[in-house]
């Protein structure tokens, strides 16, 4: 989207017709074109999805946000994140991109764990995005810091175990990810 004008757009639906209306939005990002109120946005790179579900005073109110940033130039590479990551520098990307993705981890990260702590399974949706997050995180970070390579391949092993139904494997695939969250933690103090 080229300008930098907001648009919200509020209204009620039942459950079917709420369902109706994300799968219209999942066709749409199949395809790889968004459209919004007569505009199409080409999404040629990887999104970063947010959840959260908040009390309300009449309720819960359950947000999803998808957030995209078209690359910067003509030779930009295809791959997810690597448009918010200057060519030029060195060491660990400081960038708000990389910033807001790592709190999207810790988000993220605390919400699969605490399924496993209560005695079940994250949510396939939270597997997804947390996998998703180490992607990004590593397709940024990974050169310089191996540390997020090994969280990817965590995050995908969390993933393969929620969708097979295997609490050890999930379980195993938390520690190791809690584990090499503590060591990155460590080194930066």
């Amino acid at each position: 989207m080229s300008d930098s004008a907001d648009h919200k757009h509020e209204q009620a639906l039942t459950p079917q017709e709420a369902a109706r209306l994300l799968r219209e939005l999942a066709e749409q990002l199949e395809r790889g074109v968004l459209v919004l109120e007569q505009r199409e946005v080409r999404l040629e790179h990887a999104l970063v999805l947010e959840q959260s579900l908040k009390p309300e005073d009449q309720g819960l109110a359950y947000k999803l946000k998808l957030k995209y940033r078209p690359a910067g130039g003509p030779d930009s590479h295809p791959r997810p994140a690597r448009q918010t990551m200057p060519a030029s520098s060195q060491g660990e990307p400081s960038g708000r991109d990389f910033k807001e993705l790592k709190r999207s981890l810790g988000r993220t990260f605390k919400e699969a764990k605490a399924a496993l702590t209560t005695g079940g399974l994250p949510a396939p949706a939270t597997a997804r995005g947390l996998w998703d997050i180490c992607r990004l995180l590593a397709a940024q970070a990974g050169a310089q810091d191996p540390g997020f390579m090994e969280l990817e391949r965590q995050a995908g092993l969390l993933l393969q175990a929620v969708e097979q139904g295997g609490a050890a494997g999930a379980g195993q695939a938390v520690l190791a990810m809690d584990r090499l969250k503590a060591a990155c933690h460590a080194k930066k103090k």
